[in-house]
């Protein structure tokens, strides 16, 4: 299971699984990603990224914060990405 650091002096810090779940429902976050018709993001290889080393700032855990920094705090944002982690997890297809 995803694991997070949710002490408030700690740097934004969380552990991903490579199970590509969020990248198989792309719908859910900004649309400025390529992805394909059926909600998949088109950068998607089996469960890895094609473009990690240049995927853009949504996709990166600790850039995507500065967009959210505003209205949440730290301890905030990692809750909310570990819950949508935990919703995607349910979601996987065996």
């Amino acid at each position: 299971m995803a694991k997070i650091d949710c002490s408030e002096n700690e740097s934004v810090n969380f552990l991903c699984l490579k199970c590509g779940e969020c990248c198989r429902h792309i719908e859910a976050f900004i649309e400025i990603i390529p992805y394909q018709h059926d909600g998949i993001c088109g950068f998607l290889q089996g469960d890895l990224c094609a473009i990690y080393e240049n995927r853009p700032d949504l996709c990166d855990y600790k850039r995507a914060y500065t967009y959210f920094a505003d209205y949440l705090t730290e301890i905030e944002y990692k809750e909310m990405v570990l819950y949508f982690c935990k919703k995607f997890q349910q979601m996987k297809k065996c």
